[in-house]
């Protein structure tokens, strides 16, 4: 009798834990799933990396391969730059259509993009929100995504980076 009261406590427990945390978790088409997703990928690519790494890019020490950081860092997917650069874009395109980002395309007219205009462009925002997007083969032009309400400082920052003289 105490066996079968505790089996069914044990079950209750089960399913209050597995209740709580699918209650939890975001759901993938909510902007707090992107957003989470976008800020775990602009940490930096070899926070999790092996301790060594063989020309192929796979761990030397044996021991790495049961060290959760090399699993971690096998699933963001390496050292891979351009599979990075794709999921940013998937998320960020998700949260414009839900309407949490937005993207504007700049291209200034008396200066051009320097330290200072970072100072200045990152200074008004949440700098975790906030993604430039240059192309070295346009000097002056740039794309911004941001949030939507961030929008307007990063348009007046970029005015005001513009108009004001070199220092």
């Amino acid at each position: 009798m105490r066996g079968k009261r505790l089996i069914i406590f044990a079950a209750a427990l089960i399913v209050a834990i597995v209740f709580t945390v699918a209650s939890i978790a975001p759901r993938r088409d909510s902007v707090r799933y992107h957003v989470d997703r976008l800020h775990y990928l602009r940490q930096p690519l070899y926070k999790d990396a092996p301790s060594a790494l063989d020309a192929k890019g796979r761990p030397v020490d044996f021991a790495d391969y049961f060290r959760f950081r090399t699993w971690r860092w096998y699933w963001r997917g390496g050292f891979n730059i351009t599979k990075l650069i794709e999921e940013e874009e998937k998320h960020q395109q998700a949260l414009i259509q839900l309407g949490y980002y937005e993207r504007r395309e700049f291209a200034l007219t008396n200066r051009t993009i320097d330290a200072q205009f970072f100072a200045m462009v990152t200074n008004g925002v949440d700098g975790d929100s906030l993604w430039l997007h240059m192309d070295e083969r346009k000097e002056k032009w740039f794309r911004v995504t941001a949030r939507k309400v961030d929008m307007p400082l990063v348009e007046h920052s970029v005015i005001a980076f513009d108009t004001s003289k070199k220092q």
